[in-house]
């Protein structure tokens, strides 16, 4: 049931008549032990082919043999040098074995008389049926109707020893190799007859007994005087191959690792793998197919350690070199034919030398780095200045990889990398000028007497990267030259900035500055093989290259200082308030026509607690509640103090304590509330500077730096030139705005009983419209299509209907949701976001 009926031309190449339509008789079955083992009139009994033993079925309880069948072809008329054939398709790999078997039996059919040799059957296999395949054709001799003798006999007259196939696929092998060697055409059949002489084997294209795809049993009416057509029935069985490669293969690692007393350390390794090496596991395709030798040594070194005295100089290194090369044991352009072979078919040892270092995989690896050299500081004691050289570190780096193969001629990739980082962080001075003054002790006036300030940044630090990148790939032709074809390069080159700043203003308020440029170091087209190339890549790295993106945050964050009044000592809060600047760069192509994008952000958070606890406490009696002292031991005491001891537990009921202490059931109070805005402005032209402004400290602004999200920033811009004067441009200007309260109180009624509440509200808005240049209007800058959404969430307390039987009752609508529908208007008014004065 695999097998399909091919139904295109099989006519033998050459001079021949245009074919006519498909007319004779071509059928396809399967004859078995079961159903044609008995002869009938005029019909050969179905016999096991000699050799053969039938499996036996182990699926059931009876002892049987499993039925043995073939396939059966029958032709009617097959015209004088055509074929009839059919197929599979499959995906086997056959390189690993030596013999190739089968047994045909062929007989006259539909009455026709066949003689021996009139005819052949052949089997066909490569890549496609057509165009690229080998073919193995035999003579059949055509078993007669009445045949007699024992089993043995019987046997070997159905299946005669003259029709059997079994060929030493080697002799394929040395068929593809001839051709190759006397130059004879791949389009058309090359055929020559086996070693035994009874095989006739035929070639065409280029097939790969490692990946055969397609399979072809057949029966050929081959060119012969008489040029009858011919009927036949052919029986195919047993296609199967043997004598799998045995060569034995082995693998070998080995390690070596010294250390240089603290100078540093040196690694060395090599690894060997042999053609047939595998594991156990592995099927026979899946072991190595070449010889694999490969090799490396890498160092790390402490290069300082070469200088005298205590220096505090720190110069790491790290060299490697690896090395690998694979030599395939069957040739890349004829994956089925050994290396040597196809070696052999070259005049001169040279010509055979430099089409084997073709052919091979060679790869070579390179590295230096040098990493975080630096001078430390050898007295810790000593002043540090921002001047000072232990501030700085550099970082250098280089690798590169070169390699070739069969198709690529060379492959270079080379990898640039160096940085320098400058880092300071000077000693904290806070200076505290009433800190001794005694008139200041008061609890009232511990706010003035802890006024502090620090004059000096607690850490600046400036690091800047170059990283380059360069890829070129030559690839060869079908001849194996570069002719015509051009070598592809691949270049990445980025200088990357990045600034930070951190200021201890005050201790109850930090200030942080950070900002990351991405620039792009544009190259010339091609390889850099003149000065002029040089030149220009050097001027570009001089003027910081071509901005890509910037960002920018800068943030403040204040303790309020509540807990220096004794009156709000109870409430922690803290603000934050952050601008962030953002610049992404447009197509470059398009940055002058479309400009770039600006956009900024703003976020304001407080965030706090109100520590219930500590106000009860503030009153006695409630704080001996929340903190109930140990009881006393009245031994030894006199009758006069047991008495007075008595008295003052009547006093003080438990009734009492049990109600001050559920009044004081709330014991905390948790709350964050932020503000987070953002503004997009696209088709902006400028590019950032420094601080995210251009070269005139101009654009966009200060106040846009500082998160400003005042909306007449895009009439601004367009006012001034700032924006694209382009019909085209599509990205929308944009304003978001989120606002989030969340409250979270913590509820004690008793002493093993703890109730958490929380309490959140959310509400977002925003806003967007196409902002573009319009010659046809007087403004030239319009907007189109403006839209505004938003949502709203706020938490519920539903206890209040959780018992509640029929909720479809109107009475029992959440009063909430009635407010919301009462209110709707003004809600929908505040989600916009709108005041008195239009402002978003």
């Amino acid at each position: 049931s695999q097998w399909r009926k091919y139904l295109e031309a099989l006519n033998e190449k050459g001079f021949n008549e245009v074919p006519e339509s498909y007319t004779s008789d071509f059928t396809v079955s399967v004859v078995n032990i079961e159903e044609n083992s008995i002869a009938a009139e005029g019909k050969v009994p179905y016999v096991v082919p000699p050799g053969i033993n039938r499996d036996f079925d182990n699926t059931t309880v009876i002892q049987r043999r499993t039925n043995e069948q073939s396939l059966q072809i029958c032709v009617e008329d097959l015209e004088d040098r055509d074929a009839r054939a059919v197929y599979k398709n499959v995906g086997l790999d056959l390189i690993n074995y030596g013999q190739i078997k089968m047994f045909f039996h062929a007989e006259s059919h539909a009455g026709d008389r066949v003689e021996d040799d009139e005819t052949t059957a052949f089997i066909r296999f490569g890549t496609d049926f057509t165009e690229n395949y080998y073919e193995v054709e035999v003579p059949l001799k055509i078993t007669p109707d009445n045949i007699s003798g024992g089993s043995d006999d019987i046997a070997r007259q159905v299946w005669p020893l003259e029709n059997e196939i079994d060929l030493n696929i080697n002799e394929l092998y040395a068929l593809k190799s001839r051709r190759n060697r006397e130059d004879f055409s791949v389009e058309l059949p090359f055929t020559a007859t086996s070693e035994n002489g009874q095989y006739n084997l035929s070639i065409v294209g280029r097939p790969d007994m490692t990946t055969v795809l397609t399979m072809m049993i057949g029966v050929r009416n081959p060119a012969s005087d008489d040029r009858e057509p011919k009927s036949i029935c052919l029986w195919a069985n047993e296609l199967r191959v043997t004598d799998f490669n045995r060569e034995k293969g082995w693998a070998a690692n080995a390690r070596l690792s010294a250390k240089l007393a603290d100078l540093g350390t040196i690694s060395a390794s090599t690894r060997y793998t042999s053609f047939g090496f595998g594991t156990i596991q592995q099927r026979i395709a899946e072991r190595t197919r070449e010889e694999t030798i490969q090799y490396d040594i890498s160092a790390n070194m402490q290069l300082d350690k070469f200088l005298p005295g205590n220096h505090g100089i720190k110069i790491p290194m790290f060299v490697s070199l690896e090395k690998q090369r694979v030599t395939p044991r069957f040739d890349p352009l004829d994956p089925d034919i050994p290396l040597e072979a196809s070696l052999l078919a070259f005049d001169t040892e040279e010509e055979s030398a430099d089409y084997r270092s073709l052919v091979e995989d060679r790869s070579e690896r390179r590295a230096l780095n040098f990493t975080n050299v630096r001078k430390e500081r050898t007295n810790p004691e000593s002043r540090k200045d921002f001047w000072d050289v232990e501030n700085l570190a550099l970082s250098y780096s280089y690798s590169d990889l070169r390699s070739s193969s069969v198709n690529t001629q060379s492959y270079v990739l080379k990898q640039y990398r160096g940085g320098a980082a400058y880092n300071f962080s000077p000693e904290e001075k806070s200076i505290e000028p009433f800190k001794e003054v005694g008139a200041l002790d008061g609890k009232y006036l511990q706010l003035i007497k802890d006024f502090n300030i620090n004059p000096m940044p607690s850490n600046f630090s400036v690091r800047g990267d170059l990283d380059r990148r360069f890829i070129k790939t030559q690839l060869r032709n079908a001849d194996l030259t570069i002719d015509g074809i051009d070598p592809f390069y691949e270049k990445y080159f980025t200088f990357n900035r990045n600034y930070n700043l951190r200021w201890n203003l005050f201790k109850s308020l930090s200030l942080d500055y950070s900002a990351r440029a991405i620039a792009i170091i544009d190259e010339p087209e091609g390889d850099i093989d003149s000065q002029g190339k040089r030149d220009s890549i050097w001027n570009n790295v001089k003027r910081f290259g071509r901005m890509k993106n910037y960002n920018q945050t800068i943030s403040a964050n204040y303790r309020l200082p509540l807990d220096k009044i004794p009156i709000t000592d109870w409430v922690n809060a803290d603000f934050r308030y952050a601008a962030g600047y953002n610049w992404l760069a447009g197509s470059v192509n398009q940055a002058d026509t479309l400009g770039n994008i600006a956009s900024n952000s703003r976020t304001r958070d407080i965030n706090g607690k109100f520590d219930l606890v500590k106000l009860y406490n503030k009153i006695p009696i409630l704080k001996e509640i929340n903190t109930p002292s140990r009881r006393k031991s009245t031994r030894g005491a006199g009758p006069q103090q047991k008495a007075d001891t008595l008295e003052l537990k009547k006093s003080q009921g438990k009734a009492g304590k049990g109600l001050l202490r559920l009044l004081m059931s709330v014991r905390s109070v948790n709350f964050t509330y932020s503000i987070r805005e953002t503004t997009v402005l696209p088709g902006f032209l400028p590019s950032p500077f420094l601080f995210g402004q251009d070269q005139d400290f101009q654009a966009p602004g200060w106040d846009f730096i500082s998160g400003s999200q005042d909306p007449n920033i895009r009439f601004k811009a367009a006012e001034e030139g700032w924006i694209a004067k382009s019909s085209f441009l599509t990205i929308p200007f944009s304003q978001t705005r989120v606002e989030d309260l969340n409250l979270r109180g913590t509820i004690e009624p008793l002493k093993d009983l703890k109730i958490q509440l929380d309490a959140r509200k959310t509400s977002s808005g925003n806003y967007q419209e196409i902002f573009r240049f319009d010659s046809d209007s007087i403004n030239d800058f319009v907007s189109l299509t403006p839209s505004r959404m938003g949502s709203y969430t706020i938490s519920f307390l539903a206890l209040k209907t959780t018992f509640i039987n029929d909720l479809d009752q109107e009475e029992y609508i959440n009063p909430t949701f009635n407010d919301f529908i009462a209110n709707r208007e003004i809600i929908r008014r505040r989600l916009n976001n709108l005041n008195g004065n239009g402002e978003y």
